[in-house]
């Protein structure tokens, strides 16, 4: 191979790898479609939180109650 088509070889190689790499990166809109998942994912995680607490509250009374209703009912 002559030293022209080495380095022809090496400058298509060198194409070769900045394609892929523009195709890994996201584009504006894709970046736009990732800032909207992450902030979807955010709001998500909030939420969840919010049902945790609700979750865990709920789940004293319910123990209250039985409790008392076992007190009524001369369980305990």
């Amino acid at each position: 191979m002559s030293r022209f088509e080495e380095a022809n070889q090496r400058l298509l190689d060198a194409l070769d790898r900045l394609e892929r790499a523009a195709e890994r990166r996201p584009s504006n809109g894709a970046g736009d479609e990732v800032s909207a998942l992450r902030e979807a994912l955010d709001n998500s995680r909030r939420a969840n939180a919010a049902l945790r607490g609700s979750r865990d509250v709920l789940a004293i009374r319910l123990d209250s109650a039985i409790d008392r209703l076992k007190t009524v009912l001369g369980e305990e």
